[in-house]
């Protein structure tokens, strides 16, 4: 079950190793230097948002109604006559006040509604009025279904208005048309905007949720963040330096002990640190220090409580970080602290005969 690994007086280094190795193959899938780790984890998260969003966009355009509106001018009468007030500032603040009660004017809307042939409520929430700031003027405005529906509302409302009711709160011809309506422009532009705000926002959601669960249950993605964990120097397998280097490096990192046993994670990590105990221990010359593997069975922690010496920790991509940080703990409880880490990627494949 074991091997002898040569052995030497060198300073161990954090480096990055290669693999070559008989009767099978670790590859290393090319999405992955593409792909960020969060995105292959958290992709069904976004798509989740991104159809909430667009659903909800389309909702949003299909229950609200195609509307146009048009608007016409009028203005509050200046002089000195018992129907219009006494100057042009006086107008000016009277145009405030009209604006004001002119949709709420009750007589005026029924006369309003009586001319267009509307409900009162349908006038009641179509209608409306702005005073111009710094004039006398008061822009009112009519919402129809059509284009040419709201140009002859409008200027059938400017006309009540102007012309006044029995009993209003506006006297008679204290109004006077200054340009009726000859265009409607479209509103509810959410019907147009709504599917894209939709998307928009459901990826800001999304994107903020993905961040949030990152945040809250970070994984281990590269060797800086199983360094930060472990403590320990770290490599990638398959990396870039040769089999003799990464086993030395080991051996000096045990400090001369007998025995360093390489450690998987968890079940998911046994075949990849059977696989890296094959590669590290083939046909090296012997030495004072062997290179164990155990298995993540129901025996591992009985094993690594009845032998002795250091352990080299072995992870793959995407584990939780504290799994990890729980594992070496337990393995510096019992005295096996690990002394490497090796994050090893790629799934194992064996080679076809030929």
């Amino acid at each position: 079950m074991s091997s002898p690994v040569e052995a030497s007086g060198a300073e161990p280094s954090i480096v990055e190793e290669t693999v070559v190795k008989p009767g099978a193959r670790l590859s290393r899938p090319r999405f992955r230097r593409i792909v960020p780790p969060w995105f292959r984890r958290r992709w069904w998260l976004l798509l989740l948002c991104l159809m909430a969003g667009t659903g909800g966009g389309y909702f949003a355009r299909s229950s609200q109604s195609l509307m146009y509106s048009a608007s016409a001018e009028l203005a509050v009468v200046s002089g000195a006559s018992g129907a219009g007030p006494g100057s042009a500032n006086d107008a000016d603040a009277l145009a405030l006040t009209y604006a004001s009660i002119i949709p709420l004017d009750q007589l005026e809307m029924r006369k309003v509604a009586d001319s267009t042939g509307l409900p009162l409520h349908t006038v009641t929430k179509s209608v409306s009025a702005v005073a111009v700031s710094g004039t006398s003027a008061i822009v009112l405005s009519f919402k129809a279904a059509s284009e040419a529906q709201a140009i002859k509302d409008v200027n059938l409302f400017a006309e009540v208005v102007t012309l006044g009711a029995a009993n209003s709160a506006i006297p008679r011809k204290s109004l006077a048309e200054i340009k009726l309506a000859t265009s409607a422009s479209r509103s509810g532009e959410l019907r147009k905007f709504g599917i894209p705000l939709g998307i928009i926002l459901g990826l800001l959601i999304g994107a903020i949720a993905v961040l949030a669960i990152e945040r809250a249950d970070p994984r281990v993605d590269d060797v800086e963040d199983l360094a930060a964990i472990t403590g320990t120097a770290v490599t990638l397998f398959p990396g870039t330096i040769q089999q003799m280097e990464m086993a030395r490096g080991i051996v000096l990192a045990g400090r001369g002990s007998s025995d360093v046993t390489l450690v998987p994670l968890s079940k998911s990590e046994e075949a990849q640190t059977e696989y890296l105990w094959n590669y590290l221990t083939w046909g090296v010359r012997q030495s004072a220090t062997t290179l164990r593997f155990i298995g993540a069975g129901k025996r591992k922690n009985a094993q690594l409580a009845e032998e002795t010496g250091p352990t080299v920790l072995v992870v793959k991509p995407n584990a939780h970080s504290r799994v990890v940080h729980a594992s070496v703990l337990r393995l510096q409880m019992l005295g096996r602290g690990p002394v490497w880490a090796v994050l090893v990627t790629g799934k194992l494949k064996q080679k076809k005969r030929t």
